[in-house]
């Protein structure tokens, strides 16, 4: 029940942030199916068909690395350059660095996966289960 209200609060949020008339909040609420799976199997099917792929990619990461994993690391295994943490080992990261990545994939990650993935206040990436 915890999880269903933190992955609705979400699109309520942004209705308030819209200035949704409490009508429109309601109508928001009533349309956000009422068990848990049907809610992430609306929230996978709204989403952008450009995003998709990403979102199944970030998907198979969490469920390789099997529990919360450090933001930094999984920025990493997310670049386009596949020889960029070769070349990362001979230099280390200046924190505004490493805090853009970080940021960064919290973008990515709010825009691909919609609230199932988060990067939580210790910057570890989270599946919500």
């Amino acid at each position: 029940m915890f999880l269903w209200v933190r992955i609705i609060v979400q699109p309520i949020l942004a209705g308030l942030t819209n200035d949704d008339r409490v009508r429109d909040l309601e109508s928001r609420l009533h349309s956000l199916p009422p068990d848990l799976e049907q809610l992430y199997d609306k929230i996978l099917k709204d989403s952008d068909p450009f995003y998709f792929e990403h979102a199944c990619q970030y998907f198979k990461l969490v469920l390789v690395f099997n529990g919360p994993t450090p933001a930094l690391l999984f920025s990493f295994a997310d670049e386009e350059d596949e020889d960029f943490a070769n070349r990362l080992l001979t230099r280390a990261l200046r924190d505004h660095k490493v805090a853009s990545r970080i940021q960064t994939l919290r973008r990515r990650l709010n825009s691909r996966c919609k609230g199932l993935l988060e990067i939580n206040c210790i910057d570890q990436v989270n599946f919500l289960h």
